[in-house]
């Protein structure tokens, strides 16, 4: 069968800001356009008259052109066209389709407004692409091959399934053959027959073509090997899905070639080297070779004792890098390409092999890192820039095209929304799920702010962004009441997981004339650490220093969480009887950024404020159970009256006395017990842990 990998040339005609971004976003990602936007009739003039165009994506209502005109002048330039509309109704589709365009879509979702993106797709992608339609009607021949030729394929036309032959002959690379049933001298069926017959090696996509209702016939031609059929009269709309849906098995082919190519230029490029480097727990390195050193122009002497940060390019994700620690630390192999800075300044791109190294008792000892330079590959495919700006998740700009639009359109309030619990959702529902809710939360976005010149974005794993240029007071009030709406209705409107009516809580924080996030970010972490919806940043706000404090602290926490930073010291206590070490207490420390120990005055406060005490509080018993599993010593752990009713810290404290076998040894200090709530909560905690030898006191 004919392929065909030309990058072809996509105008997108559209007034709306954000359904223009949408439309570019998901092009770009496809890899397989150069695209134009105009915003109205007479941009759209200008690029047609000095470009060439494959596929055109149009508004058929523009401020400039309401009747539709754009669709009259890419029809004078042979372009082939989807129409974007925003109603519906059969008058309005009979008006669209006699003006000889691919197909049209209703602006009702962001789904909606992508397909008509893949629709271009397919148009560029047919072009070249080979059918023939065998039917002894001339009517319905015609009708198909106008259909075929409006989708960019390449039209031959049989009157019978002799001539059918005959063609097929001639042009074994033909893709589709639609094939009517009644026919003189051979019907439909036996034309199939003979195809399959004669093109064993390269038989291509047949339809068959019968009415509605001669469901026999039907099942003749799929038992026969059809892939699928017709049903007469054909209406454009069918024929189209059909015809990408068939299709689409073709791309799918494409595509596993494409990866199988890719693969083969990885191999390549590791069969011609490697570059190796050895790091201790930290991630300080221990050891590079020659080859590494060479490539990223550092001597060894430099890198010994350092952290691999020094190689992290500015613009790749943290979120890459915590997935990274959180899979290795998990003594499992991470593989992935990632963006490097050398010594001078300059990028590179390593396809990347971590391996924890485990000793005999089955702990990471060290990390091995086997590197091959892929940077000519990686800076080869011509949209990687592009999809540096894109979240492909949710078709929305990313943070780094926020970042981007913030200093370019002169917006100047912005807001960010972020999913409570998110991460809980997650790690109950799956991956899958979360993925899920990520899409359908940017959906409805999307459909609460499709009249508006809002920019939309997914900034990182459950944080959204809204972005808008307000000129005056009356403005803001209005963008923040979109905001607080916009909670509500999806508080009012839960989203069905598994069954469930999950009811999704964001808290947002907004900030006016400001020309980054920080400010925005400032407002959602007090937000969040007020239990408040929507916190507006204002510098006469007069949060005080008191706030500013805990914003620092909660980041500090953040990171040394993030970092395996919060760790336990053990304070021996001796007998005054016997002076010998009775047992060890359990002391909670942060190690900040710059190595110093802070005690945990200076931030369990600020903890349990930030929801980050529980996160602490898991740590500790972690990591106290896990030495005290090697010792013979006893040893107390400070733990809350919050700590006990919290059913996951409860079960996971339980869980570790088992695992560890330490629960003879174990000692249980409740403090803050004045006052005690849950009482049969804790009363069966206690029983619980009694049961496996542990105190409580």
């Amino acid at each position: 069968m004919s392929t065909n990998r030309n990058k072809g040339r996509l105008l997108i005609v559209e007034d709306s800001d954000t359904i223009a971004e949408v439309l570019r976003n998901t092009a770009e990602g496809l890899n397989t356009f150069s695209i134009a936007v105009a915003k109205s009739l007479s941009e759209a003039k200008f690029f047609i008259e000095t470009e060439k165009f494959d596929v055109a994506i149009l508004d058929i209502g523009l401020p400039d052109a309401p009747n539709g005109e754009v669709v009259d002048l890419a029809k004078e330039h042979s372009i082939p066209a989807i129409v974007l509309t925003g109603s519906f109704d059969f008058d309005l589709r009979e008006k669209i389709l006699q003006k000889s365009v691919v197909d049209y879509v209703q602006k009702s979702s962001i789904e909606d407004i992508r397909s008509a993106v893949f629709m271009a797709e397919d148009v560029v992608l047919f072009k070249g692409r080979k059918a023939l339609v065998v039917d002894d009607s001339k009517v319905f021949r015609s009708i198909l091959v106008d259909n075929f030729k409006d989708l960019n394929f390449t039209t031959f036309e049989a009157v019978d399934g002799i001539e059918a032959i005959e063609i097929l002959n001639k042009n074994p690379d033909i893709d589709i053959v639609t094939v009517d049933y009644e026919m003189p001298h051979m019907n439909g069926v036996q034309l199939i027959q003979q195809i399959k017959q004669l093109f064993k090696t390269n038989i291509p996509i047949i339809i068959g073509v019968c009415s509605s209702d001669e469901h026999k016939t039907v099942v003749q031609f799929l038992k026969s090997g059809a892939n699928d059929y017709f049903p007469k009269p054909i209406m454009k709309e069918i024929f189209n899905l059909k015809i990408a849906n068939i299709m689409k098995l073709l791309r799918q082919q494409r595509e596993i070639l494409i990866s199988q190519k890719v693969t083969e230029e990885y191999k390549k490029a590791l069969d011609s080297g490697n570059l190796v480097t050895k790091a201790d727990m930290l991630g300080n390195i221990t050891y590079a070779n020659e080859e590494f050193c060479a490539l990223s122009g550092y001597s060894l002497d430099e890198m010994i004792g350092k952290s691999h940060s020094i190689f992290r390019h500015p613009q790749s994700p943290r979120s890459l890098f915590r997935e990274l620690w959180t899979t290795i630390k998990d003594k499992k192999i991470w593989r992935g390409v990632i963006r490097n800075l050398r010594r001078d300044g300059s990028s590179y791109y390593s396809k990347t092999t971590i391996v924890p190294i485990l000793d005999v008792d089955d702990e990471i000892v060290e990390f091995v890192a086997v590197r091959d330079d892929v940077t000519a590959l990686v800076e080869s495919r011509s949209d990687l820039k592009k999809e540096f700006f894109n979240d492909w998740l949710t078709g929305l700009g990313n943070r780094h095209k926020l970042r981007l639009d913030m200093k370019q359109n002169h917006a100047n309030a912005l807001a960010i929304l972020d999913i409570k619990g998110f991460k809980d959702i997650n790690n109950s529902y799956g991956s899958k799920s979360g993925d899920f809710i990520l899409s359908e939360v940017a959906n409805r976005l999307f459909e609460s702010f499709l009249h508006l010149k809002y920019l939309l974005y997914r900034i990182s794993s459950d944080e959204f962004g809204v972005l808008a240029a307000i000129s005056n007071n009356a403005e803001r009030e209005v963008f923040k009441d979109n905001i607080q709406n916009f909670i509500e209705n999806l508080e009012e409107n839960p989203i069905v997981i598994e069954g469930d009516d999950l009811i999704i809580s964001l808290v947002a924080g907004i900030a006016f004339n400001s020309n980054d996030i920080t400010n925005a970010d400032m407002a959602l972490k007090y937000a969040v650490s007020t239990n408040v919806r929507l916190t507006i940043f204002d510098e006469n706000l007069k949060l005080g220093e008191s706030y500013k404090r805990n914003v620092i602290w909660a980041q500090k926490l953040k990171n040394a969480i993030n970092n395996d930073k919060i760790i336990p010291f053990f304070q021996p206590i001796v007998s005054a009887q016997t002076r010998e070490i009775c047992k060890y207490e359990c002391l909670v420390r942060m190690i900040d950024e710059d190595g110093n120990i802070v005690l945990p005055g200076s931030f369990l406060d600020v903890a349990k404020k930030s929801n980050l005490y529980k996160q602490i509080t898991l740590k500790m018993i972690q990591a106290c159970f896990g030495v005290f599993s090697k010792t013979e010593h006893r040893f107390s752990i400070n733990i809350t009256l919050e700590d006990i009713l919290d059913e996951n810290v409860r079960e996971f404290i339980i869980k570790m006395v088992t695992i560890s076998k330490t629960g003879k040894r174990a000692i249980f200090e409740l403090v803050e017990s004045e006052g005690i709530e849950g009482y049969e909560q804790v009363l069966d905690f206690a029983e619980r842990i009694k049961k496996l030898g542990c105190k409580l006191s």
